[in-house]
């Protein structure tokens, strides 16, 4: 089986770990001159701060444009001209790249500016064609390339980048355009007795790629040739643009979700005594040697046990997590585990990203698969399962109808984060695997009445099948 190909930035980009920056939001009237600009403008203000804007420039045009070689300003007077106006504009460095094609391309390697991005214009003597684009246009185009099914480099690509909004090119990426655009578009249409279906709301890509197939199946019956061949070439147009914007808006809604893992991830640890993830100086030698005897050995790292656990009862935990063994996903890093007790820390177990170390609340045994789903989900792979595409169906639906009045706390939002999201669906996913309930999980009628639950009712087929396939 191929590997997923993840959405995460920092995959790609050499972004901050450490970035705070407000993800910005897309605006159902943004066109994509301005997705482009807000999606550019974050990814380049979130670099780390000694990432090397030349070499990433050169790497990123050769990602989009395979072959571009860097120019010597020295050795040619026209890019020289050029790179020395747009340095003066920009106030930052610029560098020059020969595409393979033969035309030349000027990269700013500063912020965004004002100035526009210029596509497509020709020095006066050499008539070679020019393309001039920002550092962060060039980023942004990168990672929307990177999401799209089958992007056209010199067609989607250029087109998203240019800034003339007096261009034909820009009224192909302006999806909300009322006389050129989709309206325009039913309209013309039914002048010519082709009856397209009304379009969705402005801004809603995912409605409106939809919508152009819909609209593309009743084109197809047209008598008109003429009218059939205008209206494919515009619904492709609409197809392509609604593509970008929802490549813009997953970019951004991933990122989002990464941090929010990140911070959950960071307040957890924050608030953890480090004494629950550290082994006690004074330990029963029995509970001890219980421990590491005991089937979980064979499994985690290191096993502490506190010293008033039962051990007859901790011996039988043990055979539990022997029957449960067999249908849990192996690793990718073995952690800690320590039955102590969690009460200081309002939590029933805790899951310690930094150290891949699960704690356990001995009066709170059940507690056990939450904790295991997080580990699961930050090591099995080189990404958070939480944030793969598989799950988004899953998180999505939790988000819409989680009931948020019952979100308590002094961090009510980490409900919503994705893992913890995920790690209540695995619990759900362990259960069924299982086949019977048992002391390491909630009882199945917890999972099916809980209320932090409850929007899994009715989908545990889907869990199943999306987490079958994360762990294949």
């Amino acid at each position: 089986m191929a590997e997923r190909i993840t959405t995460l930035l920092q995959d790609r980009l050499p972004l901050d770990p450490d970035r705070r920056l407000k993800v910005p939001a897309i605006r159902p009237e943004d066109d994509m001159v301005t997705v482009r600009r807000r999606l550019g403008r974050y990814l380049y203000d979130s670099l780390a701060k000694d990432t090397d804007r030349e070499t990433l420039a050169v790497g990123t045009a050769n990602m989009i444009w395979p072959g571009c070689e860097p120019v010597d300003r020295e050795t040619d007077a026209e890019i020289a001209r050029d790179l020395r106006r747009t340095e003066s504009k920009t106030g930052s460095p610029a560098i020059a790249l020969h595409h393979p094609a033969g035309r030349i391309i000027i990269i700013g390697l500063g912020p965004h500016k004002p100035m526009l991005a210029r596509i497509d214009y020709r020095y006066r003597l050499s008539k070679r064609t020019v393309d001039t684009v920002s550092l962060p246009s060039l980023l942004a185009a990168r990672m929307i390339m990177g999401h799209m099914a089958d992007p056209d480099p010199e067609r989607e690509i250029r087109d998203m980048l240019s800034d003339d909004r007096h261009t034909w090119q820009y009224f192909r990426t302006n999806m909300d355009r009322r006389f050129d655009g989709i309206c325009g578009l039913v309209v013309s249409c039914a002048t010519h007795g082709v009856r397209l279906p009304d379009p969705p709301e402005p801004g809603d890509a995912k409605a409106l790629l939809a919508w152009t197939a819909g609209a593309g199946a009743i084109g197809l019956d047209c008598d008109d040739a003429r009218v059939k061949g205008l209206l494919a070439e515009r619904l492709e147009w609409v197809r392509w643009t609604a593509e970008l914007r929802l490549a813009a808006e997953t970019i951004l809604r991933v990122e989002s979700d990464w941090r929010m893992n990140r911070d959950l991830a960071r307040r957890t640890e924050a608030g953890a005594s480090a004494t629950v993830f550290e082994d006690k100086k004074h330990r029963d030698p029995k509970h001890d040697e219980a421990g590491q005897a005991s089937p979980f050995a064979a499994d985690f790292d290191r096993i502490e046990v506190e010293d008033d656990v039962d051990l007859d009862l901790f011996a039988r935990l043990g055979v539990e997590w022997e029957a449960l063994r067999p249908v849990v996903p192996v690793s990718g890093a073995r952690a800690a585990l320590r039955f102590r007790y969690t009460g200081r820390h309002r939590a029933d177990g805790i899951y310690h990203t930094g150290l891949d170390a699960i704690a356990i609340d001995p009066r709170r045994p059940a507690s056990f698969g939450h904790e295991l789903m997080h580990h699961l989900d930050h090591t099995r792979g080189p990404a958070d399962l939480s944030l793969d595409p598989l799950f988004r169906p899953l998180l999505d639906r939790y988000r819409e109808t989680v009931d948020t009045a019952r979100m308590k706390g002094s961090n009510p939002d980490r409900w919503l984060a994705p893992a913890e999201a995920f790690a209540r669906a695995g619990e759900i996913w362990l259960r069924m695997r299982l086949g019977k309930d048992g002391s390491l999980l909630a009882p199945e009628e917890h999972y099916k009445t809980d209320w932090a639950y409850a929007p899994y009712r009715g989908r545990w087929d889907e869990i199943g099948a999306v987490f079958d396939r994360l762990f294949a």
